[in-house]
């Protein structure tokens, strides 16, 4: 855990130290069990996301700017250079941009699961999670969900290479 959190305080350069202490502290090793009343949107070959002995949960807040944050083309880039390990990637998002989330991810012929739920708990869990994540919402999970590191690897080097680590490991 300290390798972890030791890491992780590197990760964000606009946040003092103590801050991304507390953003670490508050979120590592919590639990978002993705329940099995996930709906699957896209048209991904993938079936579940179970089985995986790690998941990179990226939650789509509502109302996201989906064209410039997404980054569907870098995720496939991303999860290409990881295809050798047990990791998904999983876009989280809500009932009300969904369909524009699905028709850009199939027209860019997105590979991974982009999901919603339609039970609430999930949301109100990792709302919950996102206030003290200063609102990363970006987050690697072990196979029972726990959150292993957070931050988003395609806009900082150093969580990518911490992503790769811990993954790789």
């Amino acid at each position: 855990m300290s390798l972890f959190v030791g890491g992780l305080f590197v990760i964000v350069d606009t946040i003092d130290e103590r801050k991304v202490k507390e953003t670490v502290l508050g979120c590592i090793g919590q639990q978002l069990i993705l329940s099995d009343s996930l709906i699957f949107l896209n048209d991904c070959k993938q079936v579940s996301i179970n089985g995986f002995k790690y998941k990179i949960l990226y939650y789509v807040p509502p109302k996201e700017c989906l064209g410039c944050k997404l980054n569907f083309l870098r995720w496939n880039e991303f999860m290409n250079k990881l295809l050798q390990y047990d990791v998904t990637l999983i876009f989280l998002v809500h009932e009300g941009n969904k369909n524009e989330i699905t028709r850009y991810a199939n027209q860019l012929e997105f590979k991974y699961p982009i999901v919603f739920s339609g039970n609430n708990e999930i949301y109100c869990k990792i709302d919950s999670i996102l206030e003290k994540s200063n609102g990363i919402n970006v987050f690697l999970l072990d196979e029972s969900d726990f959150i292993k590191a957070i931050g988003n690897p395609l806009l900082n080097r150093k969580v990518k290479e911490l992503y790769e680590e811990i993954i790789s490991n």
